[in-house]
């Protein structure tokens, strides 16, 4: 939802909606382009489907994805220069160096599988800890 977006939870919402639907198509629209205004990093994708034509419904929810990986990445980035993730006393360098492997791993297994929820979920995972990690070795 749009709130998970404020909140920063989520990188990307996806409304799916039947086709031809007028007030769904109106609400819709009109929702994106106000969240789109307020929020700008915002990624909002609306796909009207009648359930025909499943590629190029999956086609463009991958696009977006693509979008949102690409978003969380550099989420993730920031968020470990801000925390100083090179500057970890040596006992934790190591897990971080795992860790690491893992993320590196894991993203080139979504690059074969875009569509698994379970890698992305596992990045997230491994992002989370890797920053906590990065957190910890601050208050050592």
């Amino acid at each position: 939802t749009i709130n998970n977006f404020v909140e920063r939870r989520t990188n990307m919402t996806l409304s799916v909606k039947p086709f031809g639907c007028m007030p769904s198509s109106a609400i819709s629209d009109g929702v994106q382009s106000a969240v789109a205004e307020r929020y700008p990093g915002t990624i909002f994708c609306a796909v009207e489907t009648s359930g025909d034509g499943a590629v190029n419904v999956q086609s463009r929810v991958q696009m977006q994805l693509f979008k949102a990986r690409q978003a969380a990445s550099a989420e993730y980035q920031a968020a470990l220069s801000e925390v100083g993730g090179s500057d970890l006393p040596l006992p934790l360098q190591a897990a971080a160096a795992e860790l690491d492997r893992s993320a590196i791993q894991i993203r080139e297994a979504i690059e074969r599988d875009p569509q698994s929820s379970f890698l992305l979920t596992r990045l997230r995972d491994v992002y989370s800890q890797r920053l906590r990690l990065s957190q910890r070795g601050l208050l050592t």
